[in-house]
């Protein structure tokens, strides 16, 4: 079976390879692709998330954690997923909108996390990007049908979104912690909605 990668899609699957091989021959230079949580404006502390110091973090983070990955298997499963959606919401939105977008749900869902994360835990890898591009992959193409691993039959995109905010949602709301960070995918996610909001009328639900 052919399988089309557009030209972003492609150039992101490059970066986030070429990071991971440099961040595994060189495994101390991951600690500068981490994005980690800090406090600049008292805003945690105010919310009663427990305050962290600025010593780790750097603006750069904002962008550098969405292009790396903790392991090999992190990185192949959102390799996997952005090659099975990414491309054809490319298609859909043009390669540059698709950038703009890409970028604004990382930049924007790493500025979120940094300061309203409940979890003290660092974040890195291309989920966040990749839930909003989900919710992308949902608005043009709502009746498209996927499977999802484990489940054998094919569901509507939009019933996939659906659940996926869902399930991100309760796995925030119960603390759960699996070293998957679910607030990220749900702030991926909601920022996607976001966007499309301001976009011409399209029913994803």
């Amino acid at each position: 079976m052919h399988i089309l990668i557009t030209k972003i899609v492609l150039n992101i699957l490059i970066i986030n390879g070429l990071v991971f091989l440099a961040t595994t021959l060189h495994e101390n230079l991951l600690q500068y692709f981490l994005l980690f949580k800090t406090d600049l404006f008292n805003i945690r502390q105010s919310l009663g998330l427990g305050a962290f110091g600025p010593e780790y973090f750097e603006p750069i983070q904002l962008i550098t954690y969405f292009f790396s990955h903790a392991n090999f298997l992190h990185l192949l499963f959102n390799s996997f997923a952005l090659m099975s959606i990414g491309s054809m919401v490319e298609i859909a939105m043009g390669y540059r909108r698709f950038l703009q977008f890409y970028l604004f749900v990382g930049v924007l869902g790493g500025i979120i996390i940094t300061f309203l994360d409940p979890s003290p835990n660092p974040v890195l890898g291309a989920s966040v990007p990749i839930s909003g591009v989900l919710v992308g992959f949902g608005y043009y193409y709502p009746d498209k049908k996927l499977i999802i691993f484990p489940i054998p039959i094919p569901i509507k995109s939009r019933t996939i979104v659906l659940g996926f905010i869902g399930i991100s949602l309760l796995m925030v709301l119960i603390n759960e912690q699996s070293g998957i960070s679910h607030f990220g995918h749900l702030v991926g996610a909601l920022l996607g909605l976001a966007y499309f909001a301001t976009k011409p009328k399209r029913h994803i639900f």
